[in-house]
């Protein structure tokens, strides 16, 4: 079991395994619980998500705030490697590194995080878009470059 890569190891994102059988068939949520247990095991760091909220400036433009969505996240931050397709949901962008939160843990595109331990915050590039009651993780793509 190739743990870096949970989803892919259940087959593609449609949720199905390469016979056509849907996933779901073979697992209990017994073993659903097991494998987000292990997957979340694998999580050494912890981050704040906030979100950003835009308010009108009175000058025909608008003042950018960020505010705490979750704090304390268990998660692990790794550089993208070279060899990993690109995904990303932001034309002509690349994630320098993926972030691995739990499976069920809420983001958005207008989120950046900040790891424990680290002043500069990363912003989201692309959100890997896996369904399903057995998604054990949820992987996105980050940058230190603000997007707009």
């Amino acid at each position: 079991m190739a743990i870096e890569y949970f989803g892919n190891w259940f087959g593609d994102a449609s949720g199905t395994g390469g016979a056509g059988a849907t996933i779901a068939e073979g697992l209990t949520s017994g073993d659903i619980a097991q494998i987000r247990g292990i997957a979340e095991g694998l999580l050494p760091d912890t981050c704040t998500i906030e979100y950003r909220a835009l308010t009108d400036d009175s000058h025909g433009g608008q003042t950018v705030a960020y505010t705490e969505r979750a704090t304390a996240v268990e998660c692990r931050i790794a550089p993208r490697a070279a060899n990993v397709g690109v995904w990303a949901d932001r034309e002509g962008q690349q994630g320098s590194h993926i972030l691995t939160l739990p499976h069920d843990q809420a983001i958005d595109y207008d989120d950046r995080i900040t790891i424990t331990g680290e002043s500069d915050p990363y912003y989201i590039i692309g959100i890997e878009q896996w369904t399903g009651s057995w998604k054990s993780c949820q992987r996105v793509a980050i940058s230190r470059s603000e997007l707009i």
